[in-house]
């Protein structure tokens, strides 16, 4: 497995007392699955560029930045769609947990996903097994 950099250059400012402070970091990450070396740039508003030679690397890198800044929120929507949240929760998401499971896509995911793009399931990473919950 290949394994190249990903640059992160992030503005931020910060306002105090109403003044303006440039804050600007920079960071290189040696990331296994890239092909190539990928860019993001976030700008002042915190909002990611990212810059790639292709969408292979492209997507990897929307993936993981997303991942980077919003892993909790991505777990607990994972939990959502598999009616796990309970377990994390606390019984009083239980019912809401039943009702998910109940009403769970249990069809083809790959040619759901194909359905929607011609490579969508390249793009959308669904070829992961995933468990059925409900017994």
């Amino acid at each position: 497995m290949r394994c190249f950099r990903l640059t992160f250059v992030a503005s931020v400012t910060i306002m105090l007392a109403g003044a303006s402070f440039a804050q600007i970091g920079r960071e290189t990450l040696a990331v296994p699955g890239l092909t190539k070396p990928v860019q993001i740039i976030k700008d002042k508003w915190g909002i990611s560029h990212i810059y790639a030679n292709d969408e292979k690397d492209l997507f990897f890198a929307q993936g993981f930045n997303a991942a980077r800044d919003r892993l909790f929120q991505l777990e607990i929507w994972r939990r959502q769609a598999t009616g796990t949240v309970a377990e994390i929760l606390g019984p009083r998401e239980l019912k809401r947990d039943i009702g998910t499971r109940l009403f769970m896509f249990r069809g083809h995911m790959d040619r759901e996903m194909n359905h929607y793009h011609p490579r969508g399931n390249d793009w959308f990473g669904t070829s992961v097994t995933r468990r059925n919950p409900v017994q």
